[in-house]
């Protein structure tokens, strides 16, 4: 079996939302661009425990929801969203994975 891709996108906290309600939503939808977000995951023996390193992976660029009134910056809040697909049993169990981060608020420096 080769080792699962593990890639990190960003999303808003309403696309999150949305994807715990509907699970079927497109996983391809997202509020930015990630450089360096796909990794290879390892597992380690000793502990039992799956991980991946993703180096140097930054925010290249984020899409921001119209706003409104006096809304500010830190009142949108973001989440990357680290999803991955994998089988078992010689392709017989395919796995759709993904879990999501605590939100972030994105500052733009200028």
């Amino acid at each position: 079996m080769n080792p699962p891709q593990v890639k990190a996108t960003i999303v808003s906290e309403a696309q999150a939302k949305n994807l715990l309600n509907d699970n079927n939503l497109g996983m391809n939808e997202t509020s930015g661009d990630i450089l360096n977000n796909c990794g290879v995951m390892e597992y380690h023996k000793e502990s039992g425990n799956l991980t991946v390193t993703f180096r140097n992976m930054s925010l290249k660029r984020i899409r921001r929801a119209d706003r409104r009134g006096s809304e500010f910056v830190t009142e949108e809040k973001f989440t990357i969203l680290f999803q991955s697909t994998f089988s078992i049993a010689s392709g017989e169990l395919v796995f759709q994975v993904r879990v999501s981060d605590h939100p972030k608020i994105v500052q733009e420096w200028q």
